[in-house]
């Protein structure tokens, strides 16, 4: 983790922080939600009285799920963006991406074939 330099990422990508909860615990609170497969920040308050995962984002405990989605929702496209390019920059300076490496980015394909069956499967009401 130090030597990714997650504070380094979060000072380049100009994020917002507070007094109370600096942008780089804000970063760690939601690495550690993703690294622990959390899909929602709904379900963050299962994690929260958890010492150690607020230890990891430099915090006593992680933020309440109110706090991150509002922070979350708080980042305009432009944050984002020097976000992802301060990680690629970072982790490409570290050896990690190279020209062996084939970053793909699936997203789901629409079908457009016939319709499925199961998709005409309606019942009135009775």
């Amino acid at each position: 983790m130090e030597r990714l330099g997650i504070a380094k990422i979060a000072k380049d990508a100009r994020l917002p922080g507070t007094i109370m909860i600096p942008a780089t615990s804000y970063l760690l609170s939601f690495l550690a939600l993703k690294l622990l497969g959390t899909e929602r920040y709904a379900h963050a308050p299962d994690h929260s009285f958890d010492p150690g995962l607020g230890l990891f984002a430099g915090l006593n405990v992680l933020p309440k799920c109110t706090a991150m989605s509002t922070y979350s929702y708080g980042l305009d496209a432009t944050q984002v963006h020097r976000l992802q390019k301060a990680f690629v920059q970072q982790v490409y300076k570290l050896g990690y991406y190279d020209k062996s490496v084939i970053n793909m980015d699936f997203h789901t394909i629409p079908h457009f074939g016939d319709e499925s069956v199961f998709q005409k499967n309606w019942a009135g009401p009775q």
